[in-house]
C-alpha cells in the first residue's frame, strides 16, 4: 500500500473523520488504524464516512449529534449537505422546551475558572495609557469619526492622509428614532473608547445628528474634541485641510504621554469568529477560548456575541440563561420572517459549506470553543459598557454579521478583539486592535491580503523570533552552559516589555564566585570584587576611564585602602559611582551584589580581583570569544600615531576588540580582531568622534587564533618557524605571541613541521 492521505478522527465515537488533505476517488486514509478508501473526491476539511450510515441515522462529530442521513451513507463516501439532513431547528425546540421546563434551582449555576490565578504566573499589570475617567487603552490614537454618510469621503481623505483611523457611518440622517438613538451611542463609544486619545468630528453640517452634543459627551471623559463642519467651513477642501491640522495636532499631544503601569485584570476581550471552517473549531477557537480562560482565572474581563443565543449550561443564573433563549428564538424567527428560512437553512453560509461545516449544530460545536470554561453574568445591550470582571455577553439578535459583531465589541470598550476565522475575513475595528487567528494554513499564507504585505511580513518575522532557539533551561543559565538571547527591537518596541519582566525574573541574589583559592562567599565580611567592563570617553570632556566592577564579598567604603591582586599594589578607588543610564551618583558605600564604577587611570583590565590588603587570591576569568575576523589598521595621519594608539589600546582593553601586532615592531599598524564586523564600524567611528583619528583599514584572510605556549626567555621569530603563507606569528598588546591562520588546514601543517611546538585554542586574555 502507498501512502496514506491525511484525515482526522476528533472523538473515538465519531461515524465520521475530516480529510486534513484531499483525497480523490480510490486513495486510502487511516482512520484509528482503520484504512479507508475513498468512493469519491473528498475536499480537504470535509467529512468521509467511517462506517456505513443508514439513511434516518445520525451523523456524529465532536462525539454528539450533527445530523441526519437522508440517504444510505456508504463507508468511504462524502458527507456533506446533498446526504445530510439539518435538523437543528428541531433539536433546538426540543432542548430548549426540555431547559424551559426545569425549575429555577435544577441546575448547577457555579462559576469554576479553569486555572488558578496563582498558577498562571500572569504579570498584575500591563504597560498602557491612563485616561481621566479612569480607564487606560492599549493604543493612544487619534480618531476621525464621520457623523453622516455626506462627510464619509472627506473623513477618509483625512485618515490616508494623517495614518490615523476613520469611523464611517451608513445613515444618521433621516434614520428612525431607535436605529439614531443607536447610531448616536456609536459615535459616543468610539470617541470614549479606552484606546482613544482624541477625536476629530467631521459632519456635513444639515445631518439629524447634533455635533456639539457628541463633542460634549466625549469631553466629559477628557479627551481633546475638534468639531468640523463642512458646510461651516466653507467647503468639502478647506474642511479636509483643517481636518488634516487638527489629527496633527491632536497627534503631537497623544504623543506626549508615556505609558504607565495599568491592572491587567482591567483589559477587556472580545471574542469572535468568522469566516469559519473546518480548521475553526479545531484550532482557532480552542486557542481564544484558552486565552480568555487564562485572563478570567486572573480577574479579568471578556465578552462574546450571543446572536444565536445560547443554553443554561452557559450562564451564571437561571434568568441569564432563559434571557440567552429567548435571543436565540428571536433570531430565528428573525431569520424565517425576514427571509422564509429557519437559521439552520441560512447559517452555515455558503462560506462555511464551502469549509466543510454542514450544519448549525456542527458550526456552532466549533464556535463554542471560543467561550472556554466561562459562565456568562449577564447581557449588554448594543452601547453598554462592561460593568467589571468576568464573562458578558451582547445582544447580536438585530445585526448578525460580522461587522456588526466587531462594532458592538468595540463600543463595550474591547480593547482586544480575538478574531478566528478559518476561510479569511478581512473585518476589524478602527477602536480595538483586532488578532485574526486561523488555523488554515492557505488562510495564514493569504496575510497578505488580509492585513496588507508590510504588516504581514513583520508579524511572520516576529513570530519566527518566537519560536527562535533551543528549549530554555533556567539551570543550566546558571551553570553557565546556557546563554538566553531576547529578541525584540527597541526602535519598534518589539520584545521590549517581555524581555524587562523575564529579566527580572531570572535574576538572582547574589551569588558566591570561584577563585583560585576556593569559593567566596557574599557573606564573607572580607570585601572583595571584580572588573568586568571597562569603558573610556564616559564623560568626552574630561576624557575619563571608568572600571565597572560587580562587589563580590564585604562592604565596600569610599577612599578606603584596597589591593589590586594583578597590579600587586595597594590603591584608593577615588570617587565611586553608581549609573543609571546618563545620570551618575556619587556613593559612599555598596554591598555584594552592587556595581560601582572607579575612575581608572590605566591600571585596570577586564577579569581583575580588588580585595581587602592581606588576601591574594585571584577571581576566576571572565571567558572571551576567539575572533573570526582580522583587519589590518593604521592611521591616515602619520602625525597622529600616539592617539592611534592610546585610542586602540583603550578600546582593547574594554573588551570590544583584541589588537595584535607583529613581534619586534611598533605599534604604527595592528592587526585587529572582532567577533562581529559590526564591531570594525563601532572602532572606525570611536577613534574618528573620540580620538580624531582617520583609519586605513584593510581585510586579512585569517580566520582562527592560536596560542604559542612557549617556554624560552626570549620571544619566537617568524624565521624560527615553518609557516605556510597564510598564517602569521603576531603578539597581543601584553607581549603575548599568538599564531594566525586562515583554515584548519594550516593549523595541522604548522603543528607536524615545528616539532615541539605547543598551540593552545583561544580562550580569551591571559591575565
Amino acid at each position: 500500500m502507498g501512502m496514506y492521505k491525511k484525515s482526522m478522527l476528533i472523538e473515538e465515537s465519531d461515524n465520521v473523520a475530516v480529510a486534513v488533505e484531499p483525497i480523490q476517488a480510490g486513495e486510502c486514509t487511516l482512520v484509528a488504524g482503520e484504512e479507508i478508501t475513498a468512493n469519491e473526491y473528498i475536499k480537504e476539511g470535509h467529512k468521509i464516512a467511517r462506517t456505513d450510515i443508514e439513511k434516518g441515522a445520525e451523523i456524529i462529530k465532536y462525539g454528539v449529534h450533527i445530523g441526519v442521513a437522508t440517504q444510505f451513507i456508504k463507508k468511504g463516501d462524502w458527507v456533506h449537505e446533498h446526504n445530510v439532513y439539518d435538523d437543528f431547528e428541531e433539536i433546538n425546540r426540543e432542548q430548549r422546551a426540555y431547559y424551559r421546563s426545569m425549575a429555577p434551582d435544577a441546575m448547577d449555576y457555579t462559576i469554576h475558572h479553569k486555572y488558578k490565578k496563582e498558577e498562571l504566573d500572569l504579570p498584575e499589570t500591563i504597560m498602557g495609557y491612563k485616561r481621566a475617567d479612569g480607564s487606560f487603552g492599549i493604543r493612544n490614537q487619534v480618531v476621525v469619526i464621520s457623523l453622516v454618510q455626506c462627510s464619509n469621503n472627506a473623513a477618509q481623505r483625512i485618515s490616508a492622509a494623517c495614518n490615523v483611523p476613520a469611523t464611517f457611518v451608513d445613515a444618521a440622517c433621516g434614520e428612525f428614532p431607535d436605529r439614531f438613538e443607536r447610531t448616536r451611542r456609536g459615535f459616543i463609544t468610539t470617541g470614549t473608547h479606552p484606546n482613544t486619545f482624541g477625536v476629530v468630528l467631521l459632519s456635513l453640517g444639515c445631518q439629524q445628528t447634533d455635533p456639539e452634543d457628541v463633542a460634549e459627551e466625549i469631553r466629559k471623559t477628557g479627551r481633546p474634541v475638534v468639531n468640523i463642519s463642512i458646510q461651516a467651513d466653507g467647503g468639502v477642501t478647506k474642511a479636509i485641510q483643517d481636518g488634516i491640522a487638527a489629527v496633527e495636532d491632536l497627534k503631537r499631544q497623544a504623543e506626549a504621554q508615556k505609558r504607565e503601569p495599568c491592572p491587567l485584570s482591567g483589559l477587556i476581550i472580545g471574542g469572535y469568529n468568522g469566516g469559519s471552517d473546518w480548521t475553526s473549531g479545531l484550532s482557532a477557537n480552542p486557542v481564544v477560548g484558552e486565552a480568555i480562560d487564562m485572563h478570567l482565572s486572573a480577574g479579568g474581563r471578556a465578552v462574546e456575541v450571543c446572536g444565536r443565543g445560547g443554553y443554561p449550561t452557559t450562564a451564571a443564573s437561571y434568568e441569564i440563561g432563559m434571557r440567552l433563549m429567548d435571543i436565540g428564538d428571536f433570531f430565528n424567527e428573525d431569520c424565517t420572517r425576514r427571509g422564509g428560512k429557519g437559521l439552520s437553512q441560512v447559517n452555515p453560509t455558503p462560506g462555511n459549506k464551502a469549509g466543510g461545516l454542514t450544519t448549525m449544530t456542527e458550526k456552532n460545536l466549533g464556535s463554542f470553543k471560543t467561550q472556554g470554561h466561562r459562565r456568562i453574568l449577564g447581557i449588554l445591550d448594543c452601547g453598554d459598557p462592561v460593568p467589571g470582571a468576568g464573562a458578558w455577553g451582547i445582544n447580536q439578535a438585530q445585526g448578525a454579521n460580522d461587522a456588526y459583531a466587531s462594532t458592538t465589541l468595540a463600543m463595550s470598550g474591547c480593547h482586544i478583539c480575538l478574531f478566528t476565522t478559518g476561510r479569511g475575513n478581512p473585518i476589524g475595528n478602527a477602536c480595538m486592535t483586532t488578532i485574526k487567528i486561523t488555523g488554515n494554513p492557505q488562510t495564514a499564507t493569504a496575510l497578505e491580503d488580509m492585513i496588507g504585505a508590510q504588516k504581514a511580513a513583520a508579524l511572520r518575522e516576529e513570530v519566527e523570533l518566537l519560536g527562535a532557539g533551543r528549549e530554555f533551561d533556567m539551570e543550566a543559565v546558571r551553570n553557565g552552559t546556557l546563554s538566553p538571547v531576547f529578541f525584540g527591537s527597541a526602535l519598534t518596541t518589539f520584545g521590549v516589555e517581555p524581555f524587562l519582566e523575564e529579566f527580572l525574573r531570572m535574576t538572582t541574589p547574589p551569588l558566591p564566585r570561584v577563585s583560585d583559592q576556593g569559593e567566596v562567599d557574599v557573606f564573607s565580611e572580607d570585601f572583595s570584587a571584580f572588573v568586568f567592563k571597562i569603558q573610556a570617553n564616559m564623560n568626552k570632556a574630561h576624557r575619563d576611564r571608568i572600571a565597572f566592577m560587580r562587589i563580590v564579598s564585604g562592604k565596600f567604603e569610599a577612599d578606603r585602602e584596597v589591593y589590586h591582586v594583578q597590579g600587586g599594589k595597594k590603591i584608593r578607588l577615588s570617587r565611586p559611582q553608581q549609573l543609571m543610564a546618563a545620570e551618575r551618583e556619587i556613593i559612599e558605600e555598596a554591598y555584594a551584589g552592587d556595581i560601582i564604577g572607579v575612575f581608572d587611570p590605566g591600571i585596570f583590565s577586564i577579569g581583575d580581583t580588588v580585595t581587602v590588603p592581606g588576601k591574594k587570591f585571584k577571581f576566576s576569568g571572565i571567558p572571551t570569544f576567539e575572533p573570526e575576523h582580522f583587519m589590518r589598521v593604521s592611521p591616515k595621519d602619520t602625525m597622529k600615531r600616539k592617539q592611534f594608539i592610546k585610542g586602540t589600546e583603550q578600546i582593547a582593553q574594554e573588551g570590544a576588540i583584541q589588537i595584535f601586532k607583529t613581534p619586534y615592531t611598533g605599534m604604527e599598524e595592528v592587526i585587529v580582531g572582532v567577533v562581529g564586523t559590526l564591531q570594525f564600524d563601532v572602532l572606525e567611528y570611536r577613534l574618528k568622534n573620540e580620538y580624531n583619528v582617520e583609519l586605513y583599514m584593510e581585510g586579512l584572510p585569517y580566520e582562527y587564533l592560536r596560542w604559542i605556549d612557549h617556554d624560552g626567555d626570549e620571544p619566537l621569530k617568524e624565521e624560527d618557524l615553518l609557516l605556510p603563507n597564510d598564517a602569521k606569528l603576531v603578539e597581543d598588546y601584553k607581549g603575548n605571541q599568538l599564531l594566525l591562520f586562515a583554515s584548519q588546514w594550516s593549523i595541522q601543517w604548522v603543528s607536524d613541521r615545528n616539532k615541539g611546538l605547543k598551540l593552545a585554542e583561544f580562550g580569551g586574555a591571559k591575565f
